[in-house]
C-alpha cells in the first residue's frame, strides 16, 4: 500500500479491511520526494492513496496528466495507474488539438466512460472548501470557482 504523508487515517481504516480479504498483503510507507507525485509501478504496490488538484477547468487538464500513456514518467508521474491504452491515448491526443465546444465535451464524456470501464483507479473523495465570513458579508455576491476557489474580490458588505 502506498501511503503518502497526511493519509494515516486512511491507512488505519483500509489496512485491516484489506488484510481480511487478501492473504498476502504487505503495506509499505513511502514518503513523497521531489513533488510527492508517484504512480504505483516503480514500487510494485497493490494500492495507493494520492491527491491531485485540477489546474484549470478543461477536460484535457484531467485526461492528459492522469490517463495518457505519454504522461508516464520516471519522476513526478501523475499517471498513477500506469495505464497506457493506445486507442484512448489517440483520442486524448486528437481532442487536445480541438477547440472545446459541445461536440468535444460529449467526446470527453464518452472518453471518461471508456476509461472508467477499465477502472484504472477509483476516486475516494473530493475536496471541500469552507468560507468563514462575517454576517455583514452579502453571501449572494460571493463568486466561487470550482477550480480556483473563492474570488475574494467578490466579497461585499450588505
Amino acid at each position: 500500500m502506498l501511503i503518502l504523508a497526511g493519509y494515516r487515517a486512511i491507512q488505519w481504516y483500509t489496512e485491516p479491511q484489506i488484510e481480511e480479504d487478501v492473504a498476502q498483503w504487505r503495506a509499505s510507507r513511502v514518503w513523497p520526494r521531489v513533488s510527492g507525485k508517484y504512480g504505483l509501478a516503480p514500487f510494485n504496490l497493490d494500492t495507493g492513496w494520492v491527491d491531485w488538484y485540477q489546474d484549470y477547468p478543461h477536460p484535457n487538464d484531467f485526461f492528459q496528466p492522469l490517463l495518457a500513456g505519454e504522461s508516464i514518467l520516471p519522476t513526478n508521474n501523475n499517471n498513477f495507474a500506469y495505464i497506457n491504452d493506445p486507442k484512448l491515448n489517440a483520442k486524448i491526443a486528437r481532442l487536445r488539438t480541438e477547440q472545446l465546444g459541445p461536440k468535444q465535451e460529449a467526446e470527453y464524456a464518452e472518453l471518461d466512460k471508456e476509461y472508467m470501464e477499465q477502472a484504472p483507479w477509483a476516486p475516494y473523495g473530493q475536496r471541500t472548501l469552507t468560507t468563514f465570513v462575517s454576517s455583514e458579508i452579502d453571501l449572494d455576491k460571493i463568486i466561487f470557482n470550482p477550480t480556483f476557489g473563492q474570488d475574494l474580490t467578490s466579497f461585499q458588505f450588505k
